[in-house]
């Protein structure tokens, strides 16, 4: 019988932890694309049309970024308000924070070609950043999938 319970035990707990954090790094890694897709956008509407920033937010679509409320706050508050306010900043690593806020203070208040080479540059971090986080999934899944082994086994000695 406790042979039974410890090997459920040890089976449930290795496969949650292994989808809550896949789960947890697949929102981030699908905010981190929404973002660089929306900041790619941006670059394109500035460098070839010269559209205001009201119309460019107003023509964006973007699921991941829809469900955390960032594309709703954008049009009202602005791109930096929307950023603190929807709380996505946490998704990001401290460099693409530091440069998403850094790049919403000159969105719209400098020159095109700054505008653009700061696109550039949160459009390269991302990038850089995203191929970190999609090569380190796999190994961190199965990280966890043994620990919560590990930690199930514990459990299962202490029942015994």
């Amino acid at each position: 019988m406790f042979k039974i319970a410890g090997v459920t035990v040890i089976i449930i707990s290795s496969v949650s932890a292994a989808f809550i954090y896949s789960s947890g790094c697949r929102r981030r890694i699908a905010v981190n694309e929404g973002m660089l897709d929306l900041i790619s956008y941006i670059r394109a509407r500035i460098l070839f049309f010269r559209d205001p920033l009201s119309l460019i937010f107003a023509d964006y679509q973007n699921e991941s970024l829809e469900k955390t409320g960032f594309l709703s706050e954008v049009p009202d508050a602005g791109f930096g308000a929307a950023l603190s306010n929807s709380g996505i900043l946490h998704l990001f690593d401290k460099n693409t924070s530091a440069c998403l806020v850094d790049f919403s203070k000159k969105l719209g208040r400098t020159g095109v070609e700054e505008q653009i080479n700061n696109c550039d540059m949160c459009i390269s971090l991302l990038t850089d950043n995203l191929k970190a986080m999609k090569a380190e999934l796999p190994d961190r899944a199965r990280m966890y999938s043994s620990l919560c082994v590990i930690a199930g086994l514990g459990a299962v000695l202490l029942i015994i």
